[in-house]
């Protein structure tokens, strides 16, 4: 892409209205991305107007959430307490213990393999839920 030129007062046009979207700032401007982050980094302020464009779409999902919520989607109902309801004991969340509610072990071979590897509990967590529903896919259902 062509290097393009721009000022600080069209820079502030298009973020305006864009949402926090960079790649259509970038577009309403002519330019790459990166040359995007550049302006950002040479007028800080810019990025503040660029976060507010975020947050207000943020604030229109969370008036539209609580619009579905108010005519009873039971989706917007579930995942408004599976979010903002955890406070007050409505969870996804499914934990799993070890024997008798103790702590789930992990045998110290394979907690050096994690570590050896680079490997987070959470990606090990993930890889076994995925083998779990992999293995359940291929039994028959009663």
């Amino acid at each position: 892409m062509a290097k393009a030129r721009t000022t600080k007062t069209a820079e502030i046009a298009a973020i305006k209205g864009s949402r926090g979207v960079k790649s259509a700032i970038a577009l309403r401007l002519g330019c790459a991305r990166n040359t995007l982050y550049n302006y950002l980094e040479r007028w800080p302020d810019l990025k503040t107007l660029l976060d507010d464009e975020s947050e207000a779409l943020v604030d229109n999902a969370e008036i539209m959430l609580a619009v579905a919520v108010a005519a009873g989607d039971i989706r917007a109902i579930t995942f408004t307490l599976a979010t903002k309801g955890k406070t007050r004991g409505y969870s996804q969340r499914t934990e799993i213990t070890g024997a008798d509610g103790g702590a789930l072990i992990i045998a110290p071979d394979v907690l050096s393999a994690m570590t050896r590897l680079g490997l987070e509990t959470s990606d090990v967590v993930r890889e076994f839920e995925a083998l779990i529903r992999m293995k359940a896919a291929q039994q028959p259902h009663p």
